[in-house]
């Protein structure tokens, strides 16, 4: 277990020490780790970030780079030129579903495709602009084999890379900022639940005498 927490957490006017503490098994995990001072009381805020690495989101989706249009029509014709008399709507229904399934799955298969998740804070739709004209470039550039691709290719890349860390800088502050705001508000709700609390006993009492 390793402490990871370097700095005083109860700064009071004549000493200071680390009462507050994070113990972990694994402080590598920990990208950030500080001690704020909310100026409520002598005892700061200590907070850590883990990060963590979310998984690519498979997705299953129709590939439609071999589609025949009149194979796929044929298929159907065929598969519904004879059914077999009924008024049950149900039974048509499960035939006409289950036909057109599997005609699909014959021209147009379903395949597994890879989702990069991009739901994070950080993640603005001017960072992913340039991220989808960083591949543009990349992918004319493996093709063309051309020098001046290559050399735009790697500014836009950079250009991301700095983007996204900046953009990470900042949300981390707005969140750091949220906090704090979150932890004064939850205070002052606090002491104000008591002092109101401690008239209304005053008030009781006397009114009891």
């Amino acid at each position: 277990m390793t402490q990871i927490i370097k700095e005083p957490t109860r700064v009071p006017t004549t000493s200071s020490s680390t009462l507050d503490v994070v113990v972990t098994t694994m402080p590598d995990k920990h990208i950030k780790t500080e001690v704020s001072s909310c100026g409520l009381s002598d005892h700061h805020l200590v907070y850590t970030v883990i990060g963590s690495q979310v998984p690519d989101q498979p997705s299953i989706c129709r590939h439609y780079k071999s589609f025949n249009k009149a194979g796929f029509l044929y298929g159907l014709a065929e598969s519904l030129d004879k059914l077999p008399d009924t008024v049950d709507c149900n039974f048509y229904w499960n035939i006409l579903k289950n036909t057109i399934e599997t005609v699909s799955n014959c021209h147009a298969p379903c395949k597994p495709h890879r989702v990069n998740a991009r739901d994070n804070l950080w993640m603005k739709s001017e960072i992913l602009s340039l991220m989808y004209q960083r591949d543009y470039i990349h992918s004319n550039a493996i093709k063309t084999k051309n020098n001046n691709k290559w050399n735009e290719y790697k500014l836009l890349r950079n250009k991301v890379v700095h983007s996204i860390a900046n953009q990470q800088k900042i949300e981390c502050k707005e969140d750091r900022r949220s906090n704090v705001k979150l932890t004064t508000e939850v205070v002052c709700g606090t002491v104000f639940v008591f002092s109101l609390f401690e008239r209304l006993s005053h008030v009781s009492l006397q009114t009891t005498r």
